[in-house]
C-alpha cells in the first residue's frame, strides 16, 4: 500500500510523498520501498536546487559558480549542463553589452 501511495504522488509531482514510505523488513519489498524513497528524495533535491538558481537567475544573479551546484546523476546531468549553458550565455551577452 505504501508504494501504491508514493507512486501515486510521484505521478502527481509530489515527491514529497516519499515520507510515506517507511516499511521496514529484510526482503526484496523493503529494498525497492528503501529504494523509491531514496530516488524521489534526491529528485526533490534536484528539483529544489534547479528551482533554487532559476529564481536566483530571475532575479538577476548570474554569479552561480558551476561548481557549486550538485552533481547531477545518470539523465539528470544533462540539466546541469544546461544551467551552466544558460549561465555562460547571459554572461556573455551582458558582457558583450557592456563592451
Amino acid at each position: 500500500m505504501q508504494l501504491v501511495e508514493a507512486a501515486a504522488g510521484l505521478r502527481r509531482g509530489d515527491l514529497k510523498a516519499s515520507s510515506v514510505l517507511t516499511y521496514e523488513a529484510d526482503d526484496e519489498i523493503a529494498d525497492l520501498v528503501k529504494n523509491t524513497r531514496e530516488s524521489m528524495e534526491v529528485i526533490d533535491g534536484y528539483i529544489e536546487e534547479i528551482s533554487d538558481i532559476l529564481t536566483e537567475m530571475a532575479g538577476g544573479n548570474l554569479t552561480k559558480d558551476g561548481g557549486a551546484i550538485t552533481d547531477f546523476l545518470g539523465e539528470f546531468a544533462n540539466i546541469k549542463e544546461s544551467l551552466l549553458f544558460i549561465l555562460k550565455r547571459f554572461n556573455s551577452t551582458l558582457t558583450d553589452i557592456n563592451e
